[in-house]
C-alpha cells in the first residue's frame, strides 16, 4: 500500500493512495451434510484520490473517488461422494469492479450546531463466468446513491444539557451471484438504512454516552450456508440497538464500562433473527502504578445466550482477560504476561447431524469451545 499527500496551501490538500492484495485459500469442512471443499485465488487492488479544502472558517469541502477491483478466480465448491472423490458443485470466475465518487460538506450553523452532509455514488460492475453452467453467467451494472448526514447540537461549556448528535446513512451488501441468481436476480445490491441518536455528557469527570440505533436491512443473498457452501436467501430485517458507556480517566489508569442490547427481527414474520447477539456487558480497567514497576490491565465480557432458531437457545459466553507488563530501560524493552479465562462456545448454531446407528438425523446445537490460556511476550523498541 502506498500513500502520497500534496499540500497545495494552508486551505487545500490532495491525497492519493493505492493498494494490492493477493491470496489463495482452500477450506474443507463438514457440518453434517458431508465434507465440502471451497477454494479460490483472489487479486484485489484499488486506490483513492481525495481533495480537501477549507472554504471558509465555518465551511470545509471533501471530495474524491474510490476505485477497487475484486477478482476471485477458480472459485470452486466441491462435495465428496461415497467413493471419497470430490465432485464439483459450482465453479466461477468473478470480477467485481467498484467506482465510488463522493462529496461532503462540513461546517457550523450558528453557535450551537454542527453539520456533516455527504453523498456517495456506487457504480458496481459484476461479471460472473459460470464454468459449470454457462447459461447462469451474468455481466451486469448496478448503481446506488448513498446519502449520509450528521447534525450535532453543541451546548455551551457550562450548560447542563448533553451534546446530541443525530445521524442518518445508507449502505449496501453485494449479493452472491453464483448458483440460483443468474440473470433472474432481482438486484445485485441490497441496501440498508440506519438512524442513530447519540447523547454525550461529562458528569463529575465521568464521560457518559447513550446511543440509540435503528438499522433496516433489505433481502439479500450474501450469507454462506456452512453446510452446503452456497448462499442463503436472507430476508429483510430490522435491528434496534441501545448502547450505554461510561469512561473515567485517572492520573495512572482508566475504567471503561459498556452495556449493549439489541433486538433483531425479520420484518416478514416478526420472529427474532437467529444467531444475532442480544446483550453484551463489557468492563475494561487499567492501572500503571502497581508495585515493582508493573502495569496491569483487565477485562470482563459477558454475552447473553442467543436465539439460534427452531426453538433452540445457545449458551452464554463469559471471558476474563488480563495482563501484567513490566517496562525496562526507559520503556525501550518490556516483558508481559497475558491470560484468558473463558467459558462458553463461539460460532454457536444448529446442525442436523446423523448419528452412527441412529434411525434419522437429529438437529442439535453445535459450537467451538473457548479455551483458556496464559502467554508471555517480550518487546523491544528501537530508536529514541
Amino acid at each position: 500500500m502506498t500513500t502520497d499527500n500534496w499540500k497545495l496551501d494552508e486551505q487545500r490538500q490532495f491525497s492519493f493512495s493505492g493498494f494490492f492484495r493477493n491470496y489463495a485459500l482452500t477450506l474443507r469442512s463438514n457440518f453434517g451434510d458431508g465434507l465440502i471443499q471451497q477454494s479460490e485465488t483472489r487479486n484485489v487492488y484499488g486506490g483513492e484520490a481525495t481533495y480537501v479544502q477549507s472554504v471558509r472558517p465555518w465551511l470545509s469541502l471533501l471530495a474524491g473517488v474510490d476505485l477497487r477491483q475484486d477478482a476471485p478466480r477458480n472459485l470452486d465448491l466441491k462435495h465428496i461422494e461415497a467413493q471419497g472423490v470430490f465432485q464439483p458443485v459450482t465453479g466461477n470466475n468473478l470480477t467485481l469492479s467498484f467506482v465510488e465518487p463522493f462529496v461532503s460538506l462540513d461546517g457550523t450553523l450558528g453557535k450551537y450546531f454542527h453539520y456533516d452532509v455527504g453523498f456517495r455514488q456506487e457504480l458496481v460492475w459484476m461479471n460472473n463466468q459460470d464454468v459449470i453452467v454457462p447459461q447462469n453467467s451474468v455481466d451486469r451494472l448496478a448503481t446506488l446513491t448513498l446519502p449520509k448526514t450528521t447534525i450535532t447540537f453543541l451546548p455551551s461549556e457550562h450548560s447542563y444539557l448533553p451534546t446530541v448528535a443525530f445521524s442518518y446513512g445508507e449502505a449496501f451488501h453485494t449479493d452472491d451471484p453464483r448458483i440460483g441468481t443468474g440473470n433472474q436476480a432481482p438486484t445485485l445490491l441490497s441496501p440498508s438504512r440506519a438512524y442513530q441518536l447519540r447523547l454525550s455528557k461529562v458528569i463529575k469527570q465521568i464521560q457518559f454516552n447513550i446511543t440509540l440505533r435503528r438499522v433496516s436491512n433489505s433481502q439479500e443473498l450474501a450469507k454462506i450456508d456452512p453446510d452446503t457452501g452456497l448462499q442463503e436467501d436472507v430476508g429483510p430485517s430490522l435491528n434496534r440497538v441501545i448502547v450505554v458507556t461510561l469512561q473515567r480517566n485517572f492520573s495512572h489508569g482508566a475504567l471503561y464500562v459498556s452495556y449493549a442490547e439489541a433486538d433483531a427481527r425479520s420484518t416478514q414474520t416478526g420472529e427474532p433473527v437467529p444467531e444475532a447477539p442480544r446483550l453484551i456487558w463489557d468492563a475494561v480497567g487499567s492501572y500503571n502504578r502497581l508495585p515493582f514497576g508493573l502495569q496491569g490491565r483487565g477485562e470482563f465480557e459477558y454475552v447473553r445466550a442467543k436465539f439460534l432458531g427452531d426453538g433452540f437457545v445457545g449458551i452464554p459466553v463469559r471471558e476474563i482477560r488480563g495482563g501484567v507488563l513490566r517496562p525496562f530501560k526507559d520503556n525501550h524493552m518490556s516483558f508481559g504476561v497475558n491470560f484468558l479465562i473463558a467459558r462458553g462456545y463461539t460460532g454457536q448454531t444448529t446442525e442436523t447431524i446423523p448419528f452412527e446407528g441412529g434411525t434419522c438425523p437429529v438437529e442439535c446445537i453445535v459450537g467451538v469451545p473457548l479455551k483458556s490460556y496464559v502467554s508471555a511476550s517480550w518487546s523491544y523498541y528501537f530508536g529514541r
